[in-house]
């Protein structure tokens, strides 16, 4: 057992250092670099292990991340030469999953590690602050684990030598340096050890009322209603019930309405329909502030039938400031409060503790939802994106949320033909991996039928057998496409990882589908993400609920359409951008060409533009090239071809990554890669033109004032991303205006709603009598100019892109074979998602 030192005044560091030194060695451990610094410091900083230039030079933090660590510091007047600076593990370690064995520290070796860390600790009699770094250091001061939920927290409390004082936690600055969006999150952090200083730092106080009586919550809810302050609202839930509702309109104060203590229900069924009744009041005085309230919203409508409004919801307004940041609430808990982590004490309860501490946690919840709404409002006035936010992202919200809580009605026994279809596709996309492994191995026979989910397998073909090279081992994704691109892989090494990932996508999707459920009233749905594409900002993404029903209703193959129907009594409505991103690519890299065709087949409705594009890459005459995609055999046609070039090669798609996308074989691709880029140099020129604006702006904005910006230090990922992002954010604001702008026209059917965002298009569903009604509103607005700048900021024009409108016509299934086709005479059909054909209006 390591004794502490007692208060010797001639005790000093070399003697600290030749004391620890031989508990090391009692420990079998070996020390490469000891601590360093003054041991009458105020402030110590912890790290986790040395690196290779700290081993080489014999003292922590002396490489790249103690360069970014003290000049964060600097400006704060802490300094190497006035604070105690060690690391727990005192060898060198790696914390990459792709690092050295040796280097790589075990359980049994870190709780020595941690022993010694404490000790040296207790030694440091001056010390009131410690500045904690990643991981290691986290658990050697605090006790608690993982440290991404941690930083940014600032605890109170005795120290390792026994004085009250501070610990402020922050990642490693060399994960810092790795992931350079976290760069900002730490220097935010060495501000809060800065405050911590200078004595400035304030705890954050919260009173929490919980296990209110029925008086007590009516009270509460009506005193809500009747002041000019907007609550927050937060729900939290048992076994998919809704548990508790919190509410606050004081960053300091909240209740939590809570229905059942640990044994009882705490009210009558009568008072518990009083206190729903009394905030749906509250619900209908006042658009409440929520934390991804689109979750609430939905959830307390189908559970608990209230219809809450969301006026602002904290995690959108941080996505419109800062896209690239987290946005849970942990983390914007550490950016506007001083309040430390607590979200772990929502899962306490379930590990033994008082069931009070679940509904204290739903009061933070509330109390720091108004507390960080409250800042933001202030940041988007700011930079100038309050406007963008109320009246284009919020207005958004409540019709997403209607759309998830309608869902669509599912055909429950063709989703189970839906699923063996696409487990048909699989084997295929199987067979063909096995014959081109058969070709390229011969001499492993036909019974070599490697298992494509075994990832040791995997290895043993790529790097043993066929003697692939990519970057280290690994079999993913990342990996197969690092194998792709290196000039030794043969032709047809490149089909089997091009079969290989069309097999693995597939897969995914009947696993995901396979077992997608459906809710209890045998509709399917999805929740709209308004942040959920984190390189198109603007874009919807979707994804299945938090009850544990439905699945991303975008992405759906043409034959799971099929199992979608409409209503009793309505019709599929479908209108569709034509050619969007590529048209405003046009204008934006001056395509001249390209702006010419698309305004000649909006005019005539019948040039094709696909089919230009085709006719001038492999240079054949426009009444040669084919009218459809593929032919007869099945197989793409070269106007297909050119139409996934432009969908894809506008934004810096590669050469493999086009194979993939179309299925062509790689070489066929490459060709096809070169060709479109050949007679479009304009794109380059667009590409140079946007990176250099951004360079020198650091935020790009889209046609309807969504920012992108970034604060980490640009790095060539950051700048692939702003080449999409104008196209790709325009395009979807675009559909999501014209959603809530047709949904909100006094000429909208009653019986008409939109049912489905599929990225360039909507799916709504009216009556036979209204549908038309319903495609003219939405087509007018499709249709009305957006004001396109071009990249080089000389030039804004308006682009009308055309719609296509469709709508659904009754069909029936012939169970013999195994197909539907259109209903005749009387026989009555279903209308589904899968059957559109166009109509004029």
């Amino acid at each position: 057992m390591l004794k502490k030192r007692k208060n010797d005044p001639v005790y000093n560091r070399e003697m600290l250092l030749e004391e620890f030194e031989q508990h090391a060695i009692q420990h079998g451990l070996d020390v490469d670099v000891f601590s360093d610094g003054p041991l009458n410091s105020r402030i110590a900083i912890i790290g986790e292990g040395p690196g290779e230039t700290e081993i080489r030079k014999g003292s922590p933090f002396v490489g790249a991340s103690g360069t970014l660590l003290w000049d964060s510091l600097r400006r704060y007047n802490v300094h190497r030469v006035n604070s105690y600076v060690t690391n727990v593990v005192k060898r060198q370690i790696s914390l990459s999953r792709k690092g050295n064995e040796r280097n790589v520290v075990h359980r049994d070796e870190l709780d020595q590690w941690i022993g010694l860390c404490r000790w040296e600790l207790e030694q440091l009699k001056d010390v009131r602050i410690i500045f904690v770094l990643g991981n290691y250091a986290l658990e050697t001061v605090t006790g608690n684990v993982g440290i991404m939920n941690w930083r940014g927290s600032v605890l109170q409390r005795k120290l390792p030598n026994g004085e009250m004082g501070w610990i402020v936690c922050t990642i490693n600055p060399a994960y810092a340096q790795r992931e350079l969006k976290l760069e900002p999150i730490f220097q935010q952090d060495c501000y809060k050890l800065d405050m911590v200083n200078r004595g400035t730092f304030k705890e954050y106080k919260i009173e929490h009322i919980i296990n209110p009586s029925y008086h007590d919550a009516m009270d509460f809810v009506r005193s809500l209603r009747d002041s000019s302050e907007t609550p927050a609202f937060d729900i939290e839930t048992i076994n998919s019930e809704t548990a508790c509702i919190g509410l606050s309109n004081d960053p300091h104060l909240a209740m939590c309405i809570n229905w059942r203590d640990g044994m009882r229900n705490r009210y009558t069924t009568q008072e518990e329909a009083d206190i729903l009744l009394a905030i749906q009041d509250l619900c209908d005085s006042h658009r409440v502030i929520a934390q991804n309230g689109q979750f609430d919203a939905y959830w307390v409508r189908l559970k608990n039938w209230l219809s809450i409004s969301v006026g602002f919801d904290t995690l959108l307004a941080h996505h419109t400031l800062y896209p690239q940041l987290p946005h849970n609430l942990a983390f914007l808990t550490s950016q506007y409060t001083t309040h430390p982590f607590y979200k772990d004490e929502g899962k306490r309860w379930k590990e033994g503790d008082d069931i009070d501490t679940y509904w204290r946690y739903n009061c933070k919840d509330a109390a720091i939802t108004k507390a960080v709404q409250k800042r933001e409002q202030k940041e988007l006035e700011q930079q100038g994106l309050a406007d963008f936010f109320h009246n284009h992202v919020m207005r958004a919200a409540p019709h997403l949320t209607s759309a998830t809580i309608h869902g669509v009605k599912v055909d429950l026994v063709h989703k189970e033909r839906v699923a063996e279809a696409v487990g048909i596709e699989v084997n295929r996309h199987l067979e063909e991996v096995y014959r081109i492994i058969h070709e390229l191995l011969p001499e492993e026979g036909e019974e070599y039928r490697p298992n494509i989910g075994s990832w040791q397998q995997m290895q043993l073909l790529y790097f043993k057998k066929l003697g692939l090279q990519g970057r280290g081992f690994s079999t993913d994704e990342n990996n197969r496409i690092h194998m792709m691109k290196h000039p030794a892989t043969s032709l047809m090494a490149k089909d089997l990882l091009t079969r290989i990932g069309l097999w693995a996508e597939e897969n995914k999707f009947l696993g995901t589908y396979a077992n997608a459920r459906t809710g209890d009233d045998g509709r399917m749905r999805c929740e709209y993400k308004q942040f959920g594409v984190s390189k198109a900002p603007g874009r919807l993404s979707s994804g299945g609920l938090l009850t544990g029903e439905g699945l991303n209703l975008q992405n759906q193959p043409e034959r799971a359409k099929e199992m979608y129907e409409a209503d009793e009594g309505c019709v599929f409505g479908y209108f569709d951008l034509s050619q969007a991103e590529a048209r405003v690519v046009a204008v934006r890299a001056r395509i001249e060409k390209w702006k010419e065709q698309f305004e000649q087949a909006r005019l005539d409705g019948k040039y094709d533009c696909h089919r230009a594009l085709a006719a001038e890459m492999f240079k054949v005459p426009y009444d040669q090239v084919p009218l459809k995609d593929f032919d007869a055999d099945n197989k793409p046609t070269i106007r297909y071809t050119s139409k996934r070039c432009r969908h894809g090669l506008n934004y810096r798609m590669e050469r493999f990554r086009l194979s993939e996308v179309t299925g062509l074989p790689y070489y066929e691709a490459a060709r096809a890669f070169a060709l479109y880029h050949s007679i479009t140099p304009e794109l380059e020129e667009w590409w140079k033109q946007a990176e250099k604006d951004f360079r020198t702006r650091r935020e790009v904005f889209n046609a309807f004032g969504r920012r992108h910006k970034v604060i980490q230090r640009i790095d060539e990922e950051a700048l692939k991303s702003i080449v999409a992002f104008y196209p790709q954010s325009t395009i979807g604001d675009k559909i999501t205006r014209v959603w809530y702008q047709s949904e909100e026209d006094d000429k909208w059917p009653m019986d008409a709603r939109v049912c489905l965002d599929v990225h360039d298009n909507l799916i709504c569903l009216a009556s036979p009598k209204t549908i038309k009604t319903a495609l003219k509103i939405l087509k007018g607005y499709a249709e009305e100019p957006i004001l396109i700048q071009d990249a080089w900021h000389n030039k804004a024009e308006p682009l009308i892109i055309p719609a296509e409108c469709k709508i659904s016509y009754p069909v029936t299934y012939e169970e013999g074979k195994h197909r539907f086709r259109p209903s005749v005479g009387k026989e009555k059909g279903t209308h589904r998602w899968g059957f559109l054909k166009g109509v004029e209006l």
